[in-house]
């Protein structure tokens, strides 16, 4: 395997991430928490926000970690790959 396959795998692995995050945003406004869809986004996303959930202060009754995650994601994650992966 490649160095570039590797690269391909880690990018289409954070986009499946941020999507599913923006996907549990979306759900938990219009679908009931006992949804297997929700439940599924629930169980892929959770070990990745509740991290950032304990650190980051809430504001009001909005929850910004998703928000926080994904930029986490596509600004520290994704180049420090990169970086690592091209070294």
């Amino acid at each position: 395997m490649s160095q570039s396959d590797l690269l391909q795998i880690v990018d289409s692995t954070i986009f499946v991430f941020v999507i599913a995050i923006i996907a549990r945003s979306l759900c938990s406004y219009f679908m009931d928490p006992r949804n297997a869809i929700y439940e599924f986004l629930y169980t892929i996303t959770e070990p990745l926000l509740a991290p950032l959930r304990s650190i980051m202060p809430r504001m009001g009754m909005f929850d910004l970690t998703p928000m926080a995650a994904i930029l986490l994601l596509q600004f520290v994650a994704r180049p420090l790959l990169r970086a690592l992966l091209t070294a």
